[in-house]
């Protein structure tokens, strides 16, 4: 019988900071061993198969970054690609770009609506056009103008790109961010000594019909909404499936949710391993993209305001300089930041803006739309980010599919 009182995980708060690779590899070994140890709770220990699925990928996991050298990439890739093939039986795993629990929480699944928001909630979360936005920093004297200067590279200069969390050395990958704050934090804006060196110009970005058919990986999850804290009145089969599913894909997020330490250029980024074979092994398996979590933002506002997107480009120059990915995208011209009229109502609010609000449902204030903004954990919809969002997000949008006709 299922046990209200013996349902969580405890002790995995992300992300996961640790000195150097051995220190990365044995701290994540001791979390799967307790993440395992957990499964053994009355809670969990008699759902089907949960138990089994989670050492099995713990164990899976743990053995491949142990002999993982740069001659066995391949055998690397393989294991990934067999726990990628298990997640497509989860749509809160893999989803549409559309309904991906990333984005849209819960609104895709009826039955995992929590009756007390109501049902208008959720088919205006729906239906609403998911906000995207890029970044880039340039220098003081520099301007950007054009929708080239802000969108991933062409191939040509895919020599440009180097080692990052969901791209490897030369491969050319779209990040894109639900937040201008996340993309800010992401280039290291935020600091002050970047700021003073240099200007942040960005865009908008949507995707048409199309590109909102796109398979997602999810990898937003934690062990706060795994424990139920945003499902509390859920009944207990629908909590429990909701719970199960985000168990079964957190020994990967465990394992690509580490920042490592030691900065020195000619160590292998350990810390990037797997979310690089993920990158080279999702299109085998029909994933497009993967959604996850921003590691430069604590809080539990990481799940609403510090949501990332990464999208490889995998053709490689077969269709052109650009991907035929942008055949399903629209963007914005890129703007510098400080150019946004702070004191202006735009008619159109950007998705966070107008979902994660200070008040939830008119009435109780959100602590999660609290993000820390110089200094202070203040309403994202009192800074200038949340401002800028819904400015780029009133601009002129322009197709894209031009860059590969």
């Amino acid at each position: 019988m299922f046990n209200n009182l013996d349902n969580n995980i405890n002790g995995m708060k992300l992300p996961i900071v640790v000195k150097d690779k051995e220190n990365y590899i044995s701290v994540l070994e001791n979390m799967f061993n307790q993440l395992k140890e957990s499964m053994n709770k009355p809670a969990f220990k008699y759902e089907a198969g949960l138990r089994k699925e989670v050492e099995h990928d713990c164990n899976l996991i743990i053995n491949a970054l142990k002999k993982f050298t740069p001659n066995n990439i391949d055998e690397f890739d393989e294991v990934v690609e067999i726990i990628l093939k298990r997640y497509l039986n989860s749509k809160l795993a893999v989803s549409e770009l559309d309904k991906c629990y990333a984005f849209k929480g819960v609104a895709a699944y009826d039955n995992l609506h929590s009756k007390c928001v109501g049902e208008n909630f959720y088919n205006d979360m729906l239906q609403e056009e998911i906000s995207f936005f890029r970044a880039r920093l340039v220098g003081k004297t520099e301007k950007l103008c054009d929708i080239k200067e802000i969108i991933s590279l062409p191939f040509s200069k895919c020599e440009l790109v180097g080692n990052s969390r969901f791209s490897s050395k030369n491969k050319i990958c779209l990040y894109l961010g639900v937040t201008s704050y996340v993309c800010a934090e992401e280039c290291g804006y935020n600091n002050n000594v970047i700021k003073n060196e240099k200007d942040i110009y960005m865009s908008a970005l949507k995707f048409n019909s199309e590109g909102k058919k796109l398979k997602i990986l999810n990898l937003v999850i934690s062990e706060d909404l795994i424990n139920g804290i945003y499902d509390k009145n859920l009944d207990n089969s629908d909590r429990k499936t909701l719970q199960n599913d985000l168990i079964k894909i957190f020994p990967l997020i465990l394992a690509t949710s580490f920042v490592i330490k030691d900065k020195d250029s000619n160590i292998e980024k350990y810390e990037y391993l797997l979310s690089q074979s993920i990158v080279r092994t999702m299109k085998k398996v029909g994933i497009d993209g993967v959604a996850y979590l921003s590691m430069r933002i604590n809080g539990c506002s990481r799940h609403s305001h510090g949501v990332n997107l990464a999208i490889p480009m995998l053709d490689d120059g077969k269709s052109g300089e650009y991907s035929y990915l942008y055949k399903y995208i629209s963007c914005t011209k890129p703007v510098k930041m400080d150019e946004c009229i702070q004191t202006y109502e735009y008619n159109k609010k950007s998705y966070v803006n107008k979902f994660y609000p200070e008040y939830l449902l008119d009435i109780v204030k959100d602590e999660c739309a609290k993000i820390l903004y110089e200094d202070k954990h203040v309403f994202y919809g009192n800074t200038l980010f949340s401002k800028f969002d819904d400015y780029l997000w009133n601009q002129q949008f322009y197709d894209t599919k031009y860059l590969v006709e």
